[in-house]
C-alpha cells in the first residue's frame, strides 16, 4: 500500500469539515478562537526571536491577516517594516533599505508582492503564517533571506493550526510532493536501466 493511500485521522476529520462546514455562529466562534490562538503563537515566536537578537520575515497571502498582525505588533511595541501589493515603488524601496539598515525587528510581507526579487539578508528567520498550494511560491519567498551576502543559517517556520483547513492544504501539498518525487525517481531509474551502452563501455567491462 502506498503511504499516500493511507487516510490519516486529521485528513478524515478535515474532509468531513469541508463537506459539512457552513458559516454558522458556532463555526465563526471556532474560527475566531483559532485566529486568537495563532496571534498568541506569533507574539510568542517573535518575542523569542527578538530577545535572542534575531530578525524575521513574516509572510501571509492575506493582507487582512497582516493587518491583524500589525495591530498586535503596534500594541506590543514590536517594530516592523511592511510591504504589500499596494505599496508604492518608492515606499517599497525605502522599507527594504530601512530593514536592511537595521530598522525593524520584523518585516511583514504579502506573499505575492514580497515573495520575489528582494534581497533581505538582514533576516535569519522566515515565518509563513498560512500555507499555499504551490510550495515553490513559499520557497521563493523563503529565499529572500537566503541570498548572496547571508552569513547566518536561515530557519523557516510554517504556522499551521491543528484540525484546520490549513492542515488539509499542507497534507495535500505533501501528497503532491511525494507523488512528484516518486515520478522523478522512477524516470531516473528507467533512464539508468535502459540507457544504451556504448562499445567502449562494453570493452571496459
Amino acid at each position: 500500500i502506498h503511504p499516500m493511500d493511507i487516510p490519516t485521522p486529521i485528513e478524515n476529520r478535515l474532509v468531513d469539515l469541508e463537506i459539512k462546514a457552513g458559516f454558522t455562529e458556532d463555526l465563526l466562534d471556532q474560527l475566531n478562537a483559532q485566529v486568537y490562538r495563532q496571534q498568541q503563537q506569533i507574539d510568542l515566536l517573535v518575542r523569542e526571536l527578538t530577545d535572542n537578537h534575531h530578525r524575521a520575515l513574516v509572510f501571509s497571502q492575506f493582507t487582512d491577516h497582516l493587518a491583524l498582525v500589525r495591530t498586535r505588533f503596534e500594541a506590543e511595541g514590536i517594530s516592523y517594516q511592511y510591504l504589500d501589493g499596494q505599496t508604492t515603488p518608492k515606499r517599497r524601496q525605502a522599507a527594504i533599505d530601512a530593514f536592511q539598515g537595521g530598522e525593524g525587528e520584523v518585516f511583514l510581507l504579502s506573499l505575492k508582492a514580497g515573495g520575489v526579487g528582494l534581497n533581505l539578508t538582514a533576516a535569519d528567520y522566515v515565518v509563513h503564517l498560512d500555507p499555499w498550494w504551490n510550495p515553490a511560491v513559499e520557497q521563493q519567498a523563503s529565499d529572500r533571506a537566503h541570498r548572496i551576502g547571508q552569513t547566518r543559517p536561515v530557519t523557516i517556520y510554517k504556522l499551521v493550526l491543528a484540525g484546520s483547513i490549513e492542515a488539509l492544504v499542507v497534507w495535500r501539498v505533501l501528497q503532491g510532493a511525494a507523488m512528484a518525487a516518486a515520478v522523478v525517481c522512477a524516470r531516473a531509474i528507467a533512464r539508468d536501466l535502459y540507457e544504451p551502452v556504448e562499445g567502449a563501455q562494453v570493452m571496459a567491462l
